[in-house]
This record gives C-alpha cells, structure tokens and sequence, in this order.
C-alpha cells in the first residue's frame, strides 16, 4: 500500500474514532482536539514505516514539525488534558492494524 492509501486509510480511522470531520483534521486550525487528531494520523503513518520525508509531501506540514510530533507524542498521550486522547490513539491504532 503506498502513502496516499494509507494516509487517507489513517485519516479515515481517525475521523471514524474521534468523530472529528476528515476535512478538520486536515485543516490549519489549533484546536488542541484538531492538532492531536493530526499526530494520531501521523504517528500511524510513521508506525507504517514511512519517512518523514514522505509524511511531509503528503500532510503537506514541515519534516520539523514531524520531528517535534514524534519526540512530543507520548508525553502528550501521558499527560494530556483530554482523558480520550488515549483512548482514540489505542483505538484508531488497533482498527487500522485489523483492516
């Protein structure tokens, strides 16, 4: 499966899990829901195995950005707000796996 299959494939398992639209996900807003939508979808790609080199020509966001969403991550599923955000990662990470 290339990128832009699984990109949209991640997009569309987290919209379906956090009830977030795909075209909020994809959208500038910063939100604190919307951005941790967007690291959920990143973070998969990158579990797929793509670089972020890749990542960055498809979401159309910075290598540096990706760089801070990785290091970032799991502090922020850690210690984040929103009791959910675990939650819809293990879930959107788990239905992705299974289809």
């Amino acid at each position: 499966m290339n990128i832009e299959e699984y990109y949209i494939k991640a997009l569309n398992t987290v919209a379906d899990v956090t009830g977030i639209t795909v075209e909020d996900i994809k959208g500038k807003c910063r939100l604190r829901y919307l951005v941790d939508a967007r690291c959920m979808v990143i973070m998969l790609l990158l579990g797929k195995g793509f670089t972020t080199k890749e990542i960055s020509a498809q979401v159309g966001v910075s290598r540096r950005w990706i760089q801070m969403v990785i290091k970032s991550f799991r502090d922020r599923i850690l210690y984040s707000c929103d009791d959910k955000l675990r939650s819809n990662w293990e879930e959107s990470a788990k239905q992705l796996l299974s289809n």
